[in-house]
């Protein structure tokens, strides 16, 4: 799984890197990651997607200020974190 990771974070970076996705579509995408993790309920997912988030910020590809407390579901319902 740890391989898995690796492999997803290193493509982001790379389209991060070259302009293919920009911070507010990477946090576009962690908020859909977010919201499919909460509906399927699926065990230490949200601790593994909240350190992914953690690092794209830190290396500049997730906005800094993106705050995943006030995501809501596109059925309008509120993200639990």
């Amino acid at each position: 799984m740890e391989k898995k990771n690796y492999h997803v974070l290193s493509l982001l970076r790379k389209c991060s890197q070259e302009g293919l996705i920009n911070t507010r579509q990477m946090g576009k995408g962690f908020s859909c990651v977010l919201a499919w993790m909460t509906a399927l309920n699926i065990p230490d997912a949200k601790e593994k997607v909240t350190l992914h988030m953690a690092q794209a910020k830190q290396e500049g590809w997730l906005n800094l200020n993106f705050d995943q407390t006030q995501l809501t579901i596109p059925n309008g319902s509120k993200v639990e974190m």
